[in-house]
């Protein structure tokens, strides 16, 4: 089953406060979120672009400038994970290597809570490289990644637009 785009806007307006105010033109109609996938994640407007010197260079640099790269940045998912367990975690805490979770992070025996504390290179597959660019746009720790406004912002219009149909434009 088609959707239709309404005649008036494509994006509905909760993703429009998240994206640069030139994709509301013209030329943009014709975008869905899944057509986003591939764009700049510089189309996303957030403060911490602006202020805690997020450029968009250091992103590509990371191999993270599309909407795509951040939400399948598989550090990212793994943070998310980790911060999503945490939150929902119930007393007696389950020792996090008896979840698995040992497999994705290069230290052993550290539960939940104290994960979420530990710098980005404890998490498998983060490259030591990017500490530097990491840190200069204030993404420390595991929990700092997992929150990270402008990742979270690319991961959902990356999932939402995986799973709407590509619409029917109407004259």
């Amino acid at each position: 089953m088609e959707s239709t785009v309404p005649s008036d806007d494509v994006f509905p307006s909760n993703i429009n406060s998240i994206l640069k105010p030139n994709l509301k033109n013209d030329d943009m109609r014709t975008k869905t979120l899944s057509d986003l996938h591939g764009e700049s994640v510089n189309i996303l407007k957030f403060n911490a672009f602006k202020n805690s010197g997020v450029k968009y260079n250091r992103l590509k640099d990371v191999d993270l400038g599309t909407i795509k790269q951040m939400a399948e940045y598989k550090p990212f998912r793994w943070a998310r994970a980790i911060q999503m367990l945490k939150q929902h975690e119930i007393l007696p805490p389950i020792p996090a290597q008896n979840l698995g979770i040992d497999q994705i992070v290069n230290k052993k025996n550290l539960s939940l809570d104290q994960l979420l504390d530990e710098p980005l290179t404890t998490l498998n597959d983060f490259s030591e490289a990017h500490v530097g660019d990491f840190e200069a746009m204030n993404v420390k720790t595991i929990a700092d990644l997992a929150s990270w406004d402008i990742i979270n912002a690319a991961a959902a219009i990356y999932e939402i637009g995986s799973y709407i149909p590509k619409p029917v434009i109407q004259d």
